[in-house]
């Protein structure tokens, strides 16, 4: 197994630390201590942090394994990963994700609706460079197979 296994599997990790992040918030608050709307960012950690997180990790890693999986090359072997992953958009889809997950949780920590919509925006931001990663792979997926039709 290689060591560096990339930004798809630091979504993964870190997207297993939600969960026991809002746990450990919802124990804090059941002991008593006061969070600023604490109910709203527990499930915006489960939500956002936990969920969101580990499925786009997980689909970042199988949408390049699906395709190279539906084509092959001239030698009749499966492509390979790195033929249809492009990494810009994934590193741009990757520090968006989180500076959205950090700005949205401070602004419900804070209570500031322009700071939630600052997060929103970033994270959008990210899901249009995540559509821009899927949209190349389903582009050198069409190009490999009309590549082999050809031959």
């Amino acid at each position: 197994m290689r060591r560096r296994l990339g930004l798809s599997f630091a979504l993964i990790r870190a997207g297993r630390l939600f969960l026991p992040a809002a746990l450990i918030l919802a124990v804090l608050m059941r002991s008593g201590i006061a969070v600023p709307n604490g109910q709203v960012l527990i499930g915006f950690l489960l939500v956002g942090g936990w969920l969101l997180t580990f499925l786009m990790g997980v689909l970042q890693r199988i949408l390049p394994f699906l395709a190279s999986m539906h084509a092959s090359g001239m030698s009749g072997l499966p492509m390979l990963l790195s033929e249809l992953t492009a990494q810009g958009p994934l590193r741009v889809h990757s520090f968006a994700h989180f500076g959205a997950i950090a700005i949205v949780a401070a602004g419900i920590v804070l209570g500031d609706a322009m700071l939630i919509r600052l997060g929103a925006g970033v994270g959008f931001f990210g899901a249009l460079a995540f559509a821009v990663f899927a949209s190349n792979v389903a582009w050198k997926l069409s190009a490999a197979q009309k590549v082999r039709r050809k031959s």
